[in-house]
């Protein structure tokens, strides 16, 4: 049964008490998405909803720390690794199935004629491509892949470049 700041101090220092003033002095609904303080010698972020309700404010108060260091260290990985793909010399092709979605380097797209926005993240796309001859047996390499959950996949395709001819890639 203690006020907000009473409880927290360390939060009188950051947009809660101007958010608090202001849905109370109009009676709106507000949200705070980060909020950062301070607390035990370590940054914590917060989430914040507050409702007008009663004449007071009800809080609905989510401490995001954890999450928000979850996502920016995938964020440095994803972006490590666009850099290590973009530095490499290979054409390479990511293929999701689970959300049937594919990524092209950008290499990959220069070995077959094509601008870096000219292919889509469509599977379809990229199956229609390849040599008619070789698109049951790449089918079949994959399945056993996937089946076996092996970590390296390799297969050699011809794949139409943007001249109409077939290249081995």
């Amino acid at each position: 049964n203690r006020e907000l700041f009473e409880a927290v101090p360390a939060l009188l220092d950051t947009s809660i008490s101007p958010a608090v003033a202001a849905a109370l002095e109009g009676a709106t609904a507000t949200e705070l998405q980060r909020v950062e303080f301070m607390a035990g010698g370590s940054c914590r972020i917060l989430h914040l909803r507050l409702l007008p309700f009663a004449g007071g404010l009800t809080g609905f108060v989510s401490d995001i720390t954890d999450r928000t260091a979850a996502e920016e260290a995938l964020r440095v990985s994803e972006e490590r690794y666009a850099l290590a793909l973009a530095g490499a010399n290979d054409g390479i092709w990511d293929w999701d199935p689970a959300n049937d979605v594919m990524y092209f380097s950008l290499r990959w797209k220069a070995m077959l004629g094509l601008t870096p926005d000219e292919t889509t993240i469509n599977p379809m796309e990229w199956f229609g491509r390849v040599h008619a001859e070789d698109i049951g047996p790449l089918k079949k390499a994959i399945a056993a892949h996937c089946a076996d959950q092996s970590g390296h996949f390799e297969h050699e395709p011809r794949v139409c470049h943007r001249d109409g001819k077939y290249r081995w890639m």
